[in-house]
């Protein structure tokens, strides 16, 4: 059997976003897996993938439970995608749908260990689902700021608008000439040239780290 869960939503979404902490590499390790885990772990994966397909799908609704907090949930994430921005929206917008994946994922994952019938989702695999959904909104936020918000962004109105109005590449001189039409003087152009906003490709030509 083809396993669904039917929310009622579409089934088309975007990526997700694993954008962990900093955190120490472990040094090596030579213990072995415990014999017992590893065949434990085996048992568990070869229940699920026993599992009887046919074309037919066989949907695995929400439980009572478990529907009455996807649905507060859902309602929630609404008030915060209509207050959070745009980005954040863009970000959240497909959310919905994976939490009802992950909420099957994890039913599941229970049915391989032999704590679910797969009948339903319950309300603790629902749980664990927007758990992950936050792990994933909180991800996707920190990537969003570390790789999509251009510094350009926080510069002052006089160096923005200079910054806008450089070529990709250029001569010092031909960028002293672009500055100077916004008030900005040849010494202080010069120094800027050497912040981070700049790449030195050669003597007196740069070019702009940001676009």
């Amino acid at each position: 059997m083809a396993v669904l869960l039917d929310l009622g939503l579409s089934a088309s979404g975007q990526g997700l976003f694993a954008f962990p902490e900093k955190v120490k590499y472990p040094k090596f390790n030579d213990v072995d897996i415990d014999e017992k885990i590893a065949k434990n772990w085996h048992k568990i994966i070869k229940r699920i993938l026993d599992l009887p397909f046919d074309e037919t799908p066989n949907v695995v609704p929400l439980s009572a439970s478990a529907k009455t907090i996807f649905k507060e949930w859902y309602d929630k994430l609404a008030d915060q995608k209509n207050c959070g921005g745009s980005s954040f929206a863009g970000i959240a917008t497909k959310m919905d749908r994976y939490c009802g994946r992950l909420a099957l994922g994890l039913e599941v994952m229970k049915y391989g260990c032999k704590e679910s019938r797969l009948e339903e989702i319950s309300e603790d695999s629902l749980r664990g689902a927007i758990a992950l959904c936050y792990y994933f909104l909180a991800r996707g936020t920190k990537a969003h700021r570390n790789f999509y918000t251009s510094p350009v962004e926080t510069l002052p109105s006089v160096q923005k608008s200079i910054y806008e109005a450089l070529p990709l590449n250029f001569e010092t001189g031909d960028g002293i000439r672009i500055a100077e039409g916004y008030g900005m003087g040849e010494r202080t152009f010069k120094r800027w040239l050497n912040s981070s906003l700049f790449k030195k490709i050669d003597h007196g030509y740069y070019e702009k780290k940001y676009r």
